[in-house]
């Protein structure tokens, strides 16, 4: 085993309260080169990966189910890489090579596919990141010009078993495994879907080349053009059946054509009112349509009779997912049948369903999961709940931590891999629409701090930049595990003349009133550092202007926290810099 050193950096705590002087702490020097350390197990929370080739991904937006159970998910940007995974059995069985998480200007595009040996994605691949002018093992180009008007739109290859690209005859790309469908960087494959035969993609037209949206079809085993035709109405998700048809996802509607040539037959349906999805597929083996809904009802809706008029049968899931409070779980709480998001839904030939979610609360976690569709019995699950983030300790209770969205739950008598059960979300956007962590033009929520104030939980969390803070209350039987939002802490800019502003949620519903924020004056809107320390009080480095301090004074009637207005402390003899804090 080789030996790895372990560097440890110390960090000086300062203790600084209004009107009293600044106190140091000493500390002793430690030569951390000389401490290693080898008889140690790794062990971390939320992915049942935990290392490079098994993560699971942290978003899943769509998916293929083959009639075996082999499973693929796509995201378009994994942190870990696995922007396509093929799942068997409960397990990650393999990662297709760069898949596209901006490395070498690949992208990963919204749909997948599988036959038997291989796997498809739409991925996108531009020149301006890592190109060259080479040629590839087929004497073609592995790069696109780096050029502003040129970008490959692509189906892509891979070995099912292996991940590894599978090249063919007159295939792109530095590995020979790409099929450029168009070279127009204002065109996109929206859809991918494959028959016995054939693969069928839906492209984009171009105003500017005056090229209309259109499916292409390729034969799947050669790669090769085989014909394709225009369409009207927008392209969008394709899925075949197994009666010539191909299906289309167009807007709120989703249409049925003649896969040879595109003639729009009889069915369709029109997505109902507080449905959302992206996606669907088409169940060959009891003539039905799956239609995952990531809107209030967090559920599947099950279509049938869709030869003559599509018409909703049933649905799959507990109706409100995570959310719904009954008389077993809190609002919030995990457990069988809770989805978390809907985004995908497809079945098996063995009757089994398989449901894969990303959370609602903009796309930060994923689980996929399987069940046996007539006794709804889970038959197993996989978990990717974190994108980049720092947890917390419950400190009246070690066994849980909290991250920006969820709660785990620890067993610290396992040794090594994964020690945590997802217990809850703590985000409901439909029931708190203007939650910070949702918020699609907010901060990128990234860090936390669970605190204890008068006996009662607050959960703070801030973004990767250290520029903001946004706190919150629980109140457990009104609304379970979900955290209300009472505070709110954001740069300001004194540039502009923009004042620090925070708000408080006096009269405690939630919702920000212009009426509950107060002002205050700006030094440096370059704060890259917020902190709550273990009693609530806040901290703001304002880099070298030294740190603001708001003092707590207690929460009122409604249990929001109350501060006194800010003291500026300058910095400590020798320090020029404040960025990063750690207050014990």
């Amino acid at each position: 085993m080789k030996n790895i050193v372990f560097v440890f950096s110390i960090l000086i705590t300062l203790a600084l309260f209004q009107r009293n002087p600044v106190q140091a702490q000493t500390i002793e020097r430690i030569k951390g080169e000389e401490i290693l350390l080898t008889n140690y197990t790794t062990s971390w929370i939320g992915n049942d990966g935990g290392w490079e080739e098994v993560h699971i991904p942290h978003d899943m937006l769509n998916m293929f189910v083959s009639d075996d159970g082999t499973v693929a998910t796509i995201c378009s940007w994994d942190e870990g890489g696995t922007n396509v995974g093929v799942f068997k059995d409960g397990k990650l069985i393999s990662r297709p090579e760069g898949s596209g998480t901006g490395g070498w200007g690949r992208f990963s595009g919204s749909a997948v596919a599988l036959d038997d040996n291989y796997v498809y994605q739409l991925l996108s691949q531009h020149g301006c990141d890592g190109g060259n002018s080479d040629l590839n093992i087929n004497g073609l180009p592995q790069f696109p010009p780096c050029d502003e008007k040129y970008e490959w739109k692509t189906i892509r290859r891979y070995d099912i078993q292996t991940g590894l690209g599978a090249p063919f005859e007159g295939g792109y790309g530095y590995k020979g495994d790409m099929l450029v469908v168009c070279w127009e960087r204002d065109r996109n494959l929206t859809g991918l879907a494959v028959d016995d035969n054939n693969l069928y993609v839906a492209v984009t037209g171009s105003g500017a080349q005056n090229q209309p949206d259109s499916i292409k079809i390729y034969n799947r085993r050669t790669m090769s053009y085989q014909s394709g035709y225009a369409v009207k109405g927008g392209t969008g998700h394709l899925c075949c059946d197994r009666k010539g048809g191909l299906w289309m996802m167009q807007g709120r509607e989703i249409i049925r054509l003649n896969a040879a040539d595109g003639k729009i037959l009889k069915q369709r349906l029109t997505l109902s009112e507080g449905v959302v999805a992206n996606c669907f597929s088409i169940d060959n083996h009891n003539d039905r349509l799956l239609l995952p809904n990531s809107g209030v009802d967090m559920n599947v809706l099950i279509y049938h009779d869709i030869y003559n008029q599509p018409r909703l049968y049933t649905t799959f899931g507990k109706t409100g997912g995570v959310f719904a409070a009954d008389e077993d779980h809190l609002e919030g709480e995990t457990g069988e049948l809770r989805f978390i998001g809907p985004t995908a839904a497809g079945v098996d030939a063995n009757g089994n369903i398989y449901v894969a979610n990303t959370t609602v609360s903009n796309g930060r976690g994923a689980v996929i999961e399987a069940y046996n569709e007539k006794t709804k019995s889970r038959l197993w699950k996989c978990e990717g709940l974190i994108f980049t983030a720092t947890a917390d300790f419950k400190r009246d209770d070690l066994h849980y931590f909290y991250s920006p969205e969820k709660i785990h739950r620890i067993d610290y008598g396992k040794s090594g891999g994964r020690l945590d059960e997802f217990v809850a979300l703590t985000v409901n956007p439909f029931r708190f629409p203007d939650d910070e962590r949702i918020r699609k033009d907010g901060g990128f929520i990234t860090s936390c701090f669970k605190r204890s104030i008068e006996g009662k939980d607050f959960l703070f969390v801030s973004d990767m930049y250290g520029g903001l803070l946004a706190g919150y209350r629980f109140d457990k039987p009104n609304y379970g595990y979900i955290g209300i939002l009472c505070f709110f802490l954001n740069n300001g800019d004194p540039d502009k003349q923009i004042p620090i502003p925070m708000w408080l949620d006096d009269n405690g519903d939630g919702k920000r009133q212009e009426s509950e924020y107060r002002y205050y004056p700006e030094i440096n809107q370059y704060s890259m550092s917020m902190f709550v320390d273990k009693v609530g009080n806040i901290w703001r480095g304002t880099r070298g202007q030294g740190f603001f301090f708001w003092k707590l004074k207690g929460l009122n009637e409604h249990g929001v926290p109350q501060y006194d207005d800010p003291v500026l402390y300058p910095l400590p003899e020798n320090f020029s810099d404040a960025k990063k804090k750690n207050l014990l």
